[in-house]
């Protein structure tokens, strides 16, 4: 076996990395596919897509890809799984590693694009790249946009779309227009969404106390709206439980640092 091939597991599924590019990229490795082997990262959203999966969900849109642990398992599990990642480096090794697994390969389709409000080319990139991400190489992205409602259009209700959303801050703008939530409400869609509150907004390094209550109180007036927002359109829960979750309880679970909740429209 090539050096560059890493045989790994996530659950059932077998598949192989190329980790020697994503670390000559600075990226992931194997110390991060074998956390994911031993159940160490990520298990809440391989949790959703079993659930998903299991009921009878056909498709997920996997918004903001990386190197492509969630859209090769989704493809394992059997669902068309479309998968978005702008970092020209890292979309490279998203693209190696869909190649590099030929039985699950013909199953998911990748696209070198920001996920936004509207599909172009050539766009500012700000709103997309919040202040607070970290992604390691997010000033080398290539300035193709696609909307979330493009990614979805083509697919009819039965299809039971899920979509991962995990963008470190910009989902507060992907979400923001009504357009965007209704196509999300006429396709029925399920949504697992990671919550960075503030990212969007530099803090910067040992603010004053005046500064950070300034920031703390903006967020909480933005994450507050956000929800209101989202809530005219669908409910939140927990993954554990389909509980419907009030304004109050998003907020508080928040606090408490829990930032991932399924968003069913």
């Amino acid at each position: 076996m090539s050096s560059s091939k890493f045989v790994t597991h996530i659950r059932s599924a077998e598949l192989v990395i190329d980790t020697e590019f994503e670390l000559q990229i600075g990226v992931y490795g194997p110390d991060f596919w074998n956390g994911i082997a031993a159940g160490q990262y990520e298990q809440d959203t391989f949790d959703f897509l079993d659930s998903r999966a299991l009921n009878g969900s056909r498709v997920l849109v996997d918004v903001g890809s990386a190197t492509g642990c969630m859209v090769l398992y989704a493809a394992s599990l059997g669902m068309q799984a479309i998968g978005t990642e702008p970092q020209n480096l890292v979309f490279e090794s998203l693209r190696r590693n869909v190649e590099l697994n030929p039985s699950v390969g013909g199953r998911i389709q990748i696209h070198h694009a920001l996920v936004g409000i509207h599909s172009s080319d050539g766009s500012k990139t700000d709103k997309l790249f919040s202040s607070g991400a970290h992604g390691p190489l997010k000033k080398e992205i290539v300035p193709t946009q696609i909307s979330l409602k493009n990614l979805i259009e083509p697919f009819e209700v039965d299809d039971n779309v899920s979509i991962k959303i995990d963008i470190e801050g910009a989902e507060y703008y992907l979400l923001s227009e009504k357009e965007t939530l209704q196509v999300l409400k006429s396709k029925e869609a399920t949504v697992f969404l990671s919550f960075h509150p503030g990212f969007n907004r530099n803090l910067g390094s040992n603010p004053s106390f005046a500064k950070l209550t300034v920031w703390r109180i903006a967020t909480l007036i933005e994450t507050i709206f956000f929800v209101l927002r989202i809530q005219k359109f669908a409910s939140f829960s927990n993954l554990r439980s389909e509980r419907k979750l009030s304004l109050f309880t998003v907020i508080a679970l928040l606090v408490k640092d829990q930032k991932d909740f399924v968003i069913t429209f």
